[in-house]
């Protein structure tokens, strides 16, 4: 089946192996899944505060030719279109405003919860693609390796794997 996956800032720490954020497993798993997509044509959606937020986890690296390997693997996939960034190419503030908008319910309803606000943004836009995807019959997932974030996919999670 076709999914649309809504990417969190963990599972690119998986995907892309960052130092000290990994475990085994779930980064095997992470990349099993990128493979499974090109048959199953799935795809791979990104939120601009998860690459804010990924990119702090890449500053934070003190070997500089770690963070450049880093940098340029997620450049490479967005390039590639493999990760699709939400809100991308908008030449006006549009991206801002409806992160400023992802601030007010966080502040509204999410803080209590011990979510971050990037965390906010990801299950809101996992909302956004379920409205339309799901009326195509494909099931929106949120990537995620925080529970409570999990817990808000539109469908039931299958990343990442149960420890074993």
């Amino acid at each position: 089946m076709k999914v649309a996956y809504v990417v969190d800032t963990g599972f690119l720490d998986e995907l892309l192996a960052m130092p000290g954020k990994t475990q085994r497993a779930w980064r095997d798993a992470a990349r099993k899944l990128l493979e499974e997509s090109k048959t199953t044509q799935s795809d791979f959606w990104v939120t601009p505060g998860v690459v804010f937020e990924f990119g702090t986890h890449v500053a934070g690296l003190p070997d500089g030719n770690q963070r450049r390997q880093l940098a340029m693997r997620l450049r490479a996939l967005v390039q590639n279109e493999v990760l699709r960034i939400t809100s991308a190419g908008s030449p006006d503030n549009a991206a801002v405003r409806r992160f400023l908008a992802v601030l007010e319910m966080f502040a509204d309803e999410r803080a209590v919860q011990g979510l971050s606000l990037v965390d906010a943004e990801v299950i809101q836009e996992a909302r956004r693609l379920a409205a339309t995807f799901q009326v195509l019959g494909r099931r929106v997932e949120i990537l995620s390796v925080d529970r409570p974030v999990q817990a808000e996919s539109p469908s039931p999670c299958t990343w990442p794997p149960a420890a074993g």
